[in-house]
């Protein structure tokens, strides 16, 4: 009886073209022995007309029922012998699938091995024919010259010849009248294993006594003591270390191979980036009364392992409330039940931290995963999780979809931020690949829903989201609303390390651990400065605080979150604003310190901070020709600048995208400040989170306005959380601290309760703001955007749609359903293309859009973070 697969297949490029549907069903041949879902296969895709290639996919459903088709196509090969997507991952690919409003073959494709998707090309070359040659155009003129010259070529290879112009119509007619052939070249996949040299004696022993070892009794006397060490071993032995032990060379291993007395083979190595690196090991401490009353609450839940209704939880602990602990013993629970874990982080810049607290805890049992990682080293972490080497991963959000056959436990610390929301990195159409923009906190949930996992949101300022579904219990609500300042040894190695005492903390319930206060956080009005005169970046309260500071060797940060040295460029005499040519939007420009490349940009120069186009520093204007250019705003290196200029004896670091551009800057330059190797610490919303420095004795916020009046309805609440967060970095030690808030508005309840820590004061206010607008989370959105390399046919596409989508509603005669737009974006012009947005109010505004046909400059983003 013949087997039919409905297969995801990855096409290269192919859905930007046409969309595909869900899947593609193929014949599976006779001689292959099984098939199942979850299998990654080689199958045959497009039309005959279009050259048929060779793609890989994923086997979602195997049936033995034909397909009402004409003609169906066979599978061309299996890539892994075994399933390499489990069915609750499967399942949840489906889910992703109805959720995003994204084809499925697009979703499947996150939980594929990395680097592994293969597409073949297509080589096309010449057939010798005895035929006279008939009269051809231009084009085919050229293909055939090039052909014969180079010979066999790929596509890419001719692209590169003729640019722009179309040379594939040509290259068709010359196909159908026999003179030029294509045919399917597969590459190697994109990864590779590593493989480690071994050297061992043979299995049928060779007396060495018959064979001459050498000419000169030196390398005769080498070589029978390498021959020896191997006798002595009698395993096999890497070849580097076994030449560094015994001083031989590698013409003696050649040689002695060559002879029969030793032999050659190969050991594959999964790479592992955490291999070299060194932890402490820690015990577990006594928890406080907080994370005791906690931790019983999850202990409970992980005790029952596979119950049929999973738990989900949201941890709201102040900052220094000992969050991480709790999550720590909860990760031990699962790896005691033999289960396996997740713990996501939102910033690459928190992974080394992270790391070195769970790998002091669980010693050679982690994995680390994030885009930092090569290709290689994702595919072996992959391969490591599947073989079940690997019972804890620290990752980012995409750390979901690894293969995991034993999940009992999900952690998202800093469950607010919003790097768990998948984004476009680019222009949506112009890239190979297109992921479903989906929410690791809903994806995580639904996972655990499937694989009966308990799941832990973590946060000083849970989402809205979050804890709107807490207070209506979908999430069981615990609390941690003190801060630790230590348990009494780490305090005690404090006291001698700063040489003084503890005095500012409140005994805890156990006498291991004390408890202190949040930071008091200071509200300075820029209105009140600039009428006093003062017109620096620095408030005369945060000069002075500064000052205190650097006195007593202690550390300050400061927090900007903007990039670049000013953040537009204008004409003094004609108002000219340097724009991007590709986005409509202000240059930044960057002036680095000290030579500039250090710090990772190329001086001087303004930059696009949307697509990172550039041009020199301008020393006209391009309207007028005044040389009276100048400079306005500020960010991260104009206050590393005044900060050099006010404190030249101060040590500073930079910490933004542009000084972590090598592998590994995040960790250096956290390393360099915990050492006290700096004074003070610039940086952007990556100093936020989650870092706990003792030394840090005072935060200062220069700007907290630069979110608050966005146009957008999160504006607020983004502007609470980052304050809250990052006067959260100081106080975090014996020396106790203080932040303070630069701002032009003082009064604005965002601040305000930032300033108090008071979130329950701050989602009071912003939850009566979201139900009097009808936002989430009373509503849902989804977000519809077009893009279009012309403004006028992008707007004509975006109420063509507007259009069909009103007629759809009131056709469904839906009454809580509304239409937003369709408007420009903020980011009206990204990239060379134009856009424009519908935003839909609905309470499943996916099924409101699925039935649209929107062709592929449309995106839609299903409860979206923003609407800029």
């Amino acid at each position: 009886m013949s087997r039919y697969a409905e297969v995801a297949v990855f096409p290269h490029r192919v859905p930007l073209i046409k969309r595909v549907p869900a899947t593609y069903t193929y014949l599976v041949p006779d001689p292959w022995p099984t098939i199942q879902p979850g299998m990654f296969v080689l199958a045959p895709f497009g039309t005959q007309r279009d050259f048929e290639r060779l793609v890989s996919g994923i086997v979602v459903r195997v049936t033995t029922e034909p397909p009402d088709f004409p003609r169906i196509k066979p599978l061309e090969a299996l890539l892994h012998a075994t399933p390499v997507i489990g069915p609750a991952h499967l399942e949840l690919a489906q889910w992703l699938a109805e959720t995003t409003v994204e084809p499925l073959s697009n979703c499947v494709r996150l939980f594929a091995p990395p680097g592994q998707a293969v597409h073949s090309d297509l080589e096309y070359a010449l057939i010798e024919r005895d035929a006279a040659l008939p009269r051809f155009s231009k084009v085919q003129a050229e293909l055939m010259e090039l052909l014969h010259a180079r010979g066999p070529l790929r596509a890419g290879q001719i692209n590169a010849v003729f640019g722009q112009r179309d040379w594939k119509k040509p290259i068709a007619r010359l196909i159908d009248q026999g003179w030029v052939q294509p045919r399917q070249v597969l590459p190697a996949p994109g990864t590779r294993g590593k493989r480690i040299k071994l050297v061992e004696l043979p299995t049928a022993a060779i007396d060495p006594g018959a064979i001459p070892l050498g000419r000169s009794a030196e390398t005769k006397q080498r070589r029978q003591a390498l021959l020896a060490f191997l006798q002595q071993r009698s395993t096999a032995l890497e070849v580097d270390w076994l030449l560094a032990e015994t001083g031989s060379t590698s013409a003696d291993l050649e040689f002695l191979a060559a002879k029969g007395l030793i032999e050659f083979r190969y050991r594959e190595v999964l790479r592992d980036p955490l291999a070299d690196k060194i932890f402490v090991p820690a015990a577990p401490p006594v928890l406080t009364d907080d994370q005791a009353s906690v931790w019983n609450e999850i202990q409970s839940v992980l005790d029952s392992a596979f119950s049929p209704q999973p738990a989900a939880f949201l941890l709201h602990g102040i900052t220094g409330s000992g969050k991480t602990e709790v999550y720590l013993r909860a990760v031990a629970e699962v790896l005691r039940q033999r289960r396996q874990a997740i713990v996501l982080v939102p910033e690459i810049a928190l992974t080394p931290q992270t790391i070195r607290r769970f790998a002091a805890r669980f010693p050679d049992r982690i994995a680390v995963w994030h885009s930092e990682l090569s290709v290689n080293e994702r595919y072996d972490t992959w391969r490591r999780v599947q073989l079940g080497e690997v019972e804890l991963v620290i990752g980012a959000r995409s750390a979901l979809f690894l293969p995991f056959a034993r999940l009992g436990l999900i952690v998202i610390d800093e469950e607010h931020d919003g790097s768990y929301k998948q984004s476009d990195s680019g222009s949506g159409h112009d890239l190979p690949v297109r992921f479903p923009l989906y929410h690791a906190r809903e994806t995580a949930v639904e996972l655990a829903r499937l694989t009966k996992a308990t799941v832990i949101l973590g946060s000083a300022t849970p989402s809205l989201e979050a804890w709107n579904r807490a207070q209506r219990g979908e999430y069981q609500l615990l609390t941690l609303s003190r801060r630790v300042l230590g348990h009494t040894q780490v305090i005690h190695a404090q006291e001698e390390q700063f040489q003084i005492e503890a005095k500012s903390y409140h005994p805890a319930e156990v006498e291991s651990a004390r408890y202190t206060d949040l930071p008091p956080v200071d509200i300075v009005d820029l209105r009140a400065e600039l009428k006093s005169g003062n017109l620096h970046l620095f408030s005369r309260r945060l000069q002075q605080a500064l000052t205190e500071v650097l006195q007593r060797g202690e550390q300050a940060i400061l927090f900007m979150n903007r990039r670049g040295q000013a953040t537009f460029v204008m004409c003094r005499d004609c108002g000219y604003v340097v724009l991007c040519p590709r986005c409509d939007s202000p240059l930044t420009y960057h002036e680095p310190l000290g030579g500039g490349p250090a710090h990772g940009v190329a001086p001087p120069a303004l930059i696009c901070h949307t697509c990172n186009y550039r041009e020199v520093q301008p020393q006209r204007c391009a309207a007028c020709s005044s040389t009276r250019i100048r400079y306005f705003g500020s960010g991260t290196q104009k206050i590393e600048s005044e900060l050099v200029t006010m404190f030249p004896r101060a040590r500073t670091l930079r910490w933004d995208r542009d000084t972590t551009t090598g592998k590994g800057a995040h960790e250096m330059i956290l390393q360099r400040f915990s050492e006290h190797q700096a004074d003070v610490l610039v940086g952007t919303q990556m100093i936020a989170k989650g870092l706990d420095l003792p030394l840090v004795t005072l935060v200062g916020v220069i700007s907290a306005d630069t979110s608050l009046h966005m146009p957008d309805f999160r504006a607020s609440e983004r502007t609470f959380q980052l304050l809250t967060q990052v006067a959260g970095r100081a106080g975090r030690g014996l020396l106790g601290g203080r932040a303070i808030i630069q701002t032009y508005a003082p009064d604005h309840y965002a601040i305000e309760t930032a300033s108090q820590h008071d979130y329950t004061a701050f989602v009071k206010q912003e939850l009566a703001f979201r139900q009097a607008a009808n936002y989430p989370p009373f509503t849902r959105l989804a977000r519809l955007l077009v893009r279009d390399l012309n403004a006028d046919r992008a707007k004509a596409e975006a109420e063509q749609v507007a259009n069909e989508l009103d007629a759809l509603l009131t056709k469904r005669g839906v009454t809580r359903g509304s239409i937003i737009g369709p408007a420009p974006c903020f980011f009206a012009k990204v990239r060379d293309e134009y856009r424009w947005q519908i935003v839909i109010r609905h309470s499943n505004p996916a099924s409101m859009v699925k039935e649209l046909k929107l062709g592929l400059n449309w995106r839609i983003d299903v409860d979206p973070l923003n609407l800029l």
